[in-house]
């Protein structure tokens, strides 16, 4: 259903640039990259979905609830920021990594079958660490937003492991 909301917000955030650069290409262009920060935003508020339904063990329609409750639209452009900022690290790990796998020759044009495989290899693993950071990331971002809607009866002293 998460998937089929994000679906459908495309669909007519692509509607209404097409119908917009349609009749006035600038002012298509100018709307439509407004509009791409706007829907972003908004699909971000989304975030809360899958956390809320695995941790907080609720349904799908409680969950989309949820989410839409504890992630404000400003939070939802922090967290839009943060991800730019995420992207862009992310980016130059994987050229900084591509670069020493082609600088090893794992990727080199005639390079051996055995070298091509230990560079899919190496790739798909630095693909797993950073999916395992992002969705860790949600997992934090998740805990941190329901904190702010319930009551702390703990102490510190409940959080240190003895």
């Amino acid at each position: 259903i998460l998937g089929l909301i994000m679906l459908v917000v495309f669909l007519v955030y692509a509607l209404v640039v097409f119908l917009l650069y349609s009749a006035a290409a600038f002012l298509g262009i100018i709307f439509g990259f407004i509009l791409f920060f706007v829907v972003s935003i908004f699909l971000i508020r989304f975030m809360f979905a899958s956390p809320a339904m695995i941790h907080g063990n609720m349904g799908v329609f409680e969950s989309i609830n949820y989410s839409f409750k504890n992630i404000t639209w400003k939070r939802a452009a922090l967290l839009f920021l943060m991800g730019i900022v995420a992207f862009i690290v992310s980016a130059i790990l994987g050229m900084i990594i591509g670069l020493l796998t082609n600088l090893m020759g794992l990727n080199a044009e005639g390079a051996s079958f055995t070298m091509l495989c230990i560079g899919q290899v190496i790739d798909t693993i630095t693909n797993a660490i950073i999916s395992a950071f992002f969705l860790a990331a949600f997992t934090a971002i998740y805990f941190r937003y329901s904190a702010d809607n319930e009551e702390e009866t703990q102490g510190i002293e409940e959080h240190f492991v003895n």
